[in-house]
């Protein structure tokens, strides 16, 4: 769904929310990650193999989201490439997809580092250059993490690991194939203990996927739940296409109010309803009467045949369709009448 893919990537580009996200994952909700920590990357990743055949093809991927960050935990700091991947679309082969993304970005830190050290030949500068690499000795690479968010209808359930994709073999030689794997952010699966963790937006997104089953209760809670009467329109935007509310949010502010705008589409339901409601009444009075019409006509028949004595009460139930009840509580009737 192009729409809702687009709607996530605005959402997830919030530093506060993409922070929050892998805060949750990777340190247990602890706020390790800040938002004024992430530096922008280009998510365009590119290899240009070198010579013919194979090794000249062009691959090209490009990521969601994709930010570098210095972290400061457990008394040292190190810096760190963080990936996002918005799906909602459950893709069985994202470990494949996620190991080729890795490499490129890895590889793509390769090449920026020959260009720095070209730059740095051309000013002048001293770099001890392994001969080898081209690369300085002392260089070493930042550490690339994926995290994928299933923002789809259904729980996730795609391998997470590249050994869950392999044919079966033997334990022992399967230690020697390198595994690769991601974060997974469901929030189909996620805890309340997890929830409670959260700081940002997210925490709406989860309160939401929880009431999806239930359309009316989703209803009344975004309209009854303060969470929503301020909230970013990129947040407001994605519930609002995940979940189909249909809501009327204002596109020139940066935060809106999801209750009123709630209150606003549940009084036009209800005014709407009342108008169906009037109409569908006066259809089905008219369709009562026009029943009612039709049982006293064949009332005033069976009254005419009984008044005639021609055939007995069995023979008109039969010929004008009525029970034998009918014709005889019209017979009593007529007897009960004074001459």
């Amino acid at each position: 769904m192009a729409k809702v893919d687009v709607l996530a990537l605005n959402f997830m580009r919030d530093k506060e929310v993409f922070s929050d996200a892998f805060n949750l994952k990777l340190f247990g909700g602890k706020r390790v990650i800040r938002p004024d920590d992430l530096t922008e990357l280009d998510t365009t990743m590119f290899h240009i193999g070198r010579g013919k055949g194979v090794r000249g093809i062009t691959m090209k991927r490009q990521r969601d989201i994709l930010r570098k960050c210095v972290i400061y935990y457990d008394k040292t700091h190190f810096y760190c490439i963080l990936g996002v991947e918005n799906q909602y679309v459950i893709d069985r082969l994202m470990p494949v997809r996620a190991r080729i993304y890795d490499a490129l970005a890895y590889y793509r830190q390769i090449l920026d580092e020959e260009a720095a050290c070209k730059q740095k030949r051309k000013d002048g500068k001293k770099v001890d250059i392994d001969i080898i690499t081209g690369l300085p000795k002392n260089f070493e690479l930042m550490p690339v993490i994926l995290l994928v968010c299933n923002f789809g209808p259904e729980p996730w359930s795609a391998p997470t690991h590249l050994h869950e994709m392999l044919q079966h073999i033997p334990k022992h030689v399967r230690r020697y194939v390198p595994d690769h794997f991601y974060l997974l952010l469901d929030f189909h699966t996620m805890s309340a203990k997890e929830r409670l963790k959260l700081r940002s937006e997210l925490g709406a997104c989860w309160d939401c996927f929880q009431c999806r089953k239930h359309g009316n209760k989703l209803e009344n809670m975004v309209k009854n739940n303060s969470r929503f009467a301020d909230i970013s329109r990129a947040a407001g935007d994605l519930l609002n296409g995940i979940f189909h509310l249909r809501l009327n949010l204002d596109k020139t502010k940066e935060r809106v109010n999801m209750c009123q705008a709630m209150d606003e589409i549940l009084a036009r339901y209800k005014k709407n309803g009342i108008k169906e409601g009037i109409k569908e009444g006066v259809k089905r009075g008219e369709r009562r009467g026009e029943k009612l019409g039709e049982k006293r006509a064949r009332q005033d028949d069976v009254v005419n045949l009984l008044k005639h004595g021609v055939l007995s009460r069995t023979e008109i139930a039969k010929v004008l369709h009525v029970s034998f009840a009918t014709v005889k509580k019209l017979e009593d009737s007529l007897e009960a009448q004074p001459t």
